[in-house]
Formats: structure tokens, C-alpha cells, sequence
């Protein structure tokens, strides 16, 4: 799906400030697509979750990627030691809040990817496995 309004200015240079941004825009994105949010930036000693989210009785574990310019496919970027954090974030979001236990789960990657200073590219990855191969 590409995105005519840019939600992030071309000339931010700060990636926290960009990262903050796009995550502010997916939350969007998610919530216009029905999604209920149930908690941002999750962070444990193992790793952070940017968003975690309800839809259709599916709890979504949401990570975020901005890129400016081509880039290669950002799931073949994801390395071995973040979807071992990941897991293990999510494992302590269970156990904290074994009131989410009753839904579905689903891994998922949204990557925003700024082609011009005008367009920004939204691509989904959605009920990713996860292995260590």
C-alpha cells in the first residue's frame, strides 16, 4: 500500500524522533483498521514490543521498521537474536498478563519505507513464524 501523505518530515534526522513518529502512525493505521491497543513500547530486559494490539479476538505483537530510499525485504533484516528477544518478550507479556492468554496471537512486521519526501510505502508482514535457521 503506498501512502501519498508523509506522516514523518524528510527533514528529521533524529531516529528516535522518526521512530516515535512512525510508531504514532501505525498506531493509527492500526486502530483505523479496528485494532484496540493494550500497550505501547512493552519493554523487558529482553527486548521491547513497539505496540501490542487487539483485532478479531487476535492479540497482534507489532514490530515497526522505517527506511528511507530501496531497501531489500526488512523481514530478511530481522536477526536471529531480535526474534529470540522477541519471543522472550512475549512469553513475559503472558505471564504478567495471563488475561490474554484467551486470544489468538499473531507476529507481525509493518514497515514504512519513505520513497520521496511526498510517498511512503506501508508493508505488512503478518502471522510470521519464527525460527532460528
Amino acid at each position: 500500500m503506498d501512502i501519498q501523505i508523509n506522516p514523518l518530515s524528510h527533514s528529521i534526522r533524529n531516529s528516535k524522533v522518526v521512530g516515535k513518529a512512525a510508531e504514532k502512525y501505525v498506531q493509527k493505521y492500526l486502530q483505523k483498521d479496528g485494532h484496540q491497543i493494550v500497550a505501547k513500547n512493552f519493554k523487558t530486559k529482553f527486548g521491547e514490543i513497539d505496540l501490542i494490539s487487539i483485532c478479531q479476538n487476535t492479540l497482534y505483537f507489532t514490530e515497526i521498521k522505517f527506511t528511507k530510499g530501496q531497501v531489500s525485504d526488512p523481514y530478511l533484516k530481522w536477526k536471529r537474536k531480535q526474534k529470540f528477544r522477541l519471543l522472550k518478550t512475549i512469553q513475559f507479556f503472558y505471564f504478567i498478563k495471563p488475561q490474554f492468554s484467551q486470544y489468538n496471537s499473531s507476529i507481525q512486521i509493518i514497515w514504512l519505507n519513505q520513497i520521496n519526501s511526498s510517498r511512503i510505502r506501508l508493508i505488512k508482514f503478518q502471522n510470521l513464524e519464527i525460527n532460528y535457521d
